[in-house]
């Protein structure tokens, strides 16, 4: 039993890691700099419908370091909100959602909008409600549709890996 569960330890360590190269090495260009997955957050939401809450929240604490570390936000709110999220994402699917691809989709879907909502209203609060909607409009919510996507297909990698872990 501990090979397996080393295992899918070792596999999800390593698209952690690839997770984030993802993330920061501009391999997706969409065309406009301000419409980009969240690859680390889609594995953050969907590591934390297959784990306990303890762990969800730590790997959220550690991807939001390591997010902090490497980007140009504010120090510390991604290791929060990260965290944050994994815990309520691991409860969630725990005790009131199913863990299937609707559910992922939706979740995935909320949080990465409410994740860069809140990152946009702290650091361009003061530019206006009309800059603000339509910033929403054009970044947010297509940013929010890419992450998902990356999330649905993390969601069917992990379901694989942990139905050969039982």
């Amino acid at each position: 039993m501990s090979k397996v569960i080393n295992r899918s330890t070792a596999i999800n360590f390593l698209i952690a890691v690839i997770c984030l190269a993802l993330q920061f090495n501009h391999f997706i260009n969409i065309g406009k700099s301000s419409i980009f997955p969240l690859f680390p957050f889609a594995f953050v939401i969907v590591f934390s419908m297959f784990s306990s809450e303890l762990t969800a929240f730590i790997t959220g604490m550690v991807m939001g370091i390591f997010v902090d570390s490497s980007s140009s936000s504010l120090f510390s709110f991604n290791t929060i909100a990260y965290s944050l999220t994994a815990f309520l994402v691991s409860l969630l699917v725990h005790y009131l959602f199913n863990n299937n691809i609707r559910s992922c989709t939706v979740i995935s879907f909320f949080s990465t909008a409410f994740l860069l909502l809140v990152r946009f209203i702290v650091s361009y609060s003061d530019l206006g409600l009309n800059y603000m909607l339509k910033n929403f409009l054009n970044s947010i919510v297509p940013s929010a549709v890419l992450t998902v996507i990356f999330a649905v297909l993390l969601f069917l990698a992990e379901k694989k890996i942990y139905k050969n872990a039982g």
